[in-house]
Order: structure tokens, then sequence, then C-alpha cells
């Protein structure tokens, strides 16, 4: 996944140095771990009721690796936040299979965590 998470850091390098960047990042999440089959608009109906609607989503699926990534961008800020609850509820009951994290943690390179219960993240599907 290293590939996937260089290309999507330097996409997020991309929004930060933009107008209004750093709002901007603010607004996004990134999910990794995502099946690789997995569309935009599966996506969009997952996080719909993340306050304010999103915005953009962008797929990044590498041929090598079985899963794909997501950079989801939201109309306002509390939507990203909402979108990372509803990501960590769903993983937590078995609903959602990605791990979310915030453009910001994912640029500053923290490690990402599926769970409390499974520190060293992994999708729970293998």
């Amino acid at each position: 996944m290293s590939t996937s998470r260089a290309l999507i850091k330097s996409k997020l390098e991309e929004i930060q140095n933009s107008k209004d960047g750093e709002k901007l990042l603010k607004k996004t999440i990134v999910v990794f771990e995502l099946p690789f089959v997995i569309e935009e608009q599966q996506i969009k109906d997952y996080f719909e009721k993340a306050t304010g609607g999103i915005s953009s989503v962008e797929l990044f699926k590498a041929s090598a690796l079985v899963f794909t990534a997501a950079i989801i961008q939201f109309n306002k800020e509390k939507g990203a936040e909402k979108a990372l609850e509803i990501a960590k509820h769903g993983a937590s009951i078995g609903e959602f299979d990605g791990v979310a994290q915030t453009a910001q943690d994912v640029l500053q390179g923290k490690k990402i965590t599926k769970s409390k219960d499974d520190p060293e993240g992994g999708c729970k599907q293998q």
C-alpha cells in the first residue's frame, strides 16, 4: 500500500498548496483498505449522512493492490468530522471495511489503525 499512500500524500500536498488549501484539508478525509471493486457512488451513499454533503470523491486503484483508497472532500468541516465517526462506527460493527483518517494525519505520516481492538490495522476480511 506504500505506493498508493505516496500517491495520496502527493495529491493532499497539491490540495494543501492550493488557494484555501488548509481550509480544504479540514474538510477532507482519506479512506484506506476499501474493497478493490468499490465505486464512487457507493462511497457517496455510505457517507450521505455527513453534514453538508460531499463535494468530491477521488478513488485510487492500483492493479497490484487488492485494496482501493479514496480522498473524500466534504462541503463542510463538520461533514468530515461526522464521516470519521460514521466510518469508525461502521468498522466497529462490521458494516464498513475501510480505515478512515483525516487528511492532516495522512500528511503527517500518522499510522492508520482499523480500530482500538486492532492496533496494527489490517483488513478483517483477510
